[in-house]
């Protein structure tokens, strides 16, 4: 075997340089990969519902995805899409997005999801709100780009909580309605 040595590779003619068919390019041992484009897309889901009564806010045990980061300057777009459900009218269900650099035991909200107690506003979460006649359902999602500056494994999850002050159920996924989470990775 050979080993060619170059600082530059460019066409003879145009702009482009061409691989001869039947042959592949390896970049397994590192590629540069330019910025804003995907280097690599994971997806999780789920077939289950979570729910909680709970006015503080409660990871959903029901769905998670995990990701190795190529480089630390790279991106994580997060992508989160489920069923939700207040169980009681005139209260908020709050939707937000977790992240664990640990394997899933800690996690700690990326989304911005900063609630007063005795308020319903929020900002930087998705929230669902009933003030009518019928309980509010349907399939809701959250996005947020994270820059996690790690090459360590991460693991993200969507987290709810109950408007406060009420006992009733908040719903996040159910059975046999599936919900889903991507998690990709753009160049920085």
């Amino acid at each position: 075997m050979s080993t060619l040595s170059v600082n530059t590779i460019q066409a003879e003619t145009g702009s482009t340089v061409t691989v001869a068919s039947g042959h592949a390019l390896d970049a397994s041992n590192g590629l540069t990969t330019p910025a804003g484009h995907i280097i690599q897309v994971v997806q999780s889901t789920t077939l289950t519902g979570f729910t909680t009564a709970s006015t503080s806010w409660v990871r959903c045990t029901n769905l998670s995805a995990s990701i190795t980061p190529t480089s630390t300057s790279s991106k994580i777009l997060v992508l989160i899409n489920g069923w939700m459900r207040s169980q009681q009218y005139t209260r908020y269900v709050h939707l937000s997005i977790l992240r664990s650099s640990d394997g899933g035991s800690t996690y700690t909200d990326i989304s911005g999801s900063t609630l007063q107690n005795g308020s319903n506003s929020a900002d930087g979460i998705l929230r669902i709100y009933d003030g009518g006649s019928s309980i509010n359902e349907g399939n809701r999602s959250i996005q947020f780009l994270d820059s996690p500056n790690t090459t360590s494994a991460l693991t993200y999850a969507p987290s709810i909580r109950h408007g406060t002050g009420n006992s009733a159920g908040a719903y996040f996924g159910q059975t046999n309605l599936v919900s889903t989470m991507q998690l990709i990775e753009v160049a920085g």
